[in-house]
């Protein structure tokens, strides 16, 4: 096994930025940071638990990042804190700014449309909703039990 890093529960993985949990504590098992990011991190979690969460991250990323193409079988989620991000995915295009959230729905193919121009702040996060949606009734739309009952929409630009 690795080092134990700032926490008895937490131990160095394989590559100098993975970092695994002790799986008897944290759900989580994998955290890392991705080499092309100024800061932030991936966690990947071991969804023992029920709550939907497979996977999450913050990233601060600089001028020329990307993202490339590809899908999950349950929701991401975007959020933009800061900076703007272009997405496609599914025929369509979106442009992110601080405050937007994009939803890509399950089995959608998605990337970034560019490159980034400047620095870029964003959250992200999969979420198997039918697993959400079964621990929380009152969300579900009636007669169809893994959709949500409510919808976010974005401002039209």
């Amino acid at each position: 096994m690795g080092s134990t890093i700032g926490s008895p529960h937490l131990r160095s993985g394989s590559g100098p930025t993975d970092f695994v949990l002790d799986p008897q504590v944290a759900p989580v098992t994998v955290i890392g940071r991705p080499a092309d990011v100024r800061a932030g991190f991936h966690a990947t979690v071991d969804d023992r638990s029920g709550s939907g969460l497979l996977h999450a991250g913050e990233q601060w990323a600089t001028a020329s990042f990307m993202i490339f193409e590809h899908t999950h079988a349950v929701w991401e989620w975007y959020l933009q804190q800061h900076g703007v991000t272009h997405w496609r995915g599914g025929g369509r295009s979106w442009t992110l700014e601080p405050g937007d959230l994009l939803g890509v729905a399950p089995g959608v193919r998605h990337a970034m449309a560019s490159e980034t121009t400047a620095s870029v702040h964003f959250y992200f996060a999969a979420v198997d909703l039918g697993t959400v949606l079964t621990r929380h009734r009152p969300l579900r739309l009636p007669g169809r039990p893994y959709l949500p009952r409510y919808t976010i929409r974005t401002r039209r630009r």
